[in-house]
């Protein structure tokens, strides 16, 4: 009968150690994504200050340097997608299907970013612009998961706007995304400074967060 009766205490310290062990490789996944994302987003800025409008037409040496920045950007939108990945994985058990569904799509989209730009910039750069053909094709679809990712993150934010969780300054940028996407675009900016500038914010965030929040759920197992 002792034997019974000290077995499922057993059991109970495993599960513990089991849980303990799995949000500490949680932690480190979580960490190593957003340093990931913070640091192609702070590279990004960098590079749109220093390379600045340098728009030219194929064949032009304006445009090599031109070439060569959205080639280098396309990776770094593919890693700034670390910086939603974070986010996610912090927030996963906290959040209800539509948070899931939008997160998804933002992920999902900026992949889509990523994947146009370099499709443009490394498979058909040497198309010229304003026909009909695949660099047409590559752009639109950055710009198509570029908008989806601005309506995501809108419908987030006025979510999140009335979450206690959030601080407001926080909030206003995922209301602001999809606004400054657009007016860096008409305006002739780069609106590779958007995406930037939100995995700065957003991996900056959730470093600060997840400690405590880290820290609360050890204490609870």
């Amino acid at each position: 009968m002792q034997i019974k009766a000290d077995a499922p205490k057993e059991t109970s310290a495993q599960l513990k150690h089991l849980n303990g062990g799995h949000m500490n490789q949680q932690k480190k996944h979580i960490q190593i994504l957003n340093i990931a994302g913070l640091l192609s987003g702070l590279v990004a800025v960098v590079s749109i200050i220093i390379v600045g409008d340098t728009y030219g037409v194929p064949g032009t040496s304006a445009y090599q340097t031109y070439e060569s920045f959205n080639r280098i950007m396309a990776v770094l939108i593919l890693l700034e997608s670390c910086a939603i990945a974070a986010f996610y994985m912090q927030r996963q058990h906290l959040m209800g299907t539509v948070e899931k569904i939008l997160l998804s799509a933002t992920f999902v989209a900026w992949l889509g970013m990523a994947v146009g730009t370099a499709a443009e910039f490394w498979l058909f750069s040497d198309q010229p612009y304003g026909a009909n053909n695949m660099r047409s094709f590559a752009f639109s679809t950055f710009s198509v998961s570029s908008l989806i990712v601005g309506l995501s993150l809108l419908i987030l934010g006025l979510r999140y706007i009335r979450n206690s969780q959030f601080p407001r300054y926080y909030v206003v940028f995922f209301l602001l995304y999809l606004p400054l996407d657009i007016v860096l675009f008409f305006s002739g900016q780069s609106i590779f400074l958007t995406s930037a500038l939100f995995s700065i914010l957003i991996t900056t965030f959730t470093l600060i967060s997840y400690l405590p929040y880290t820290r609360k759920n050890q204490n609870v197992a």
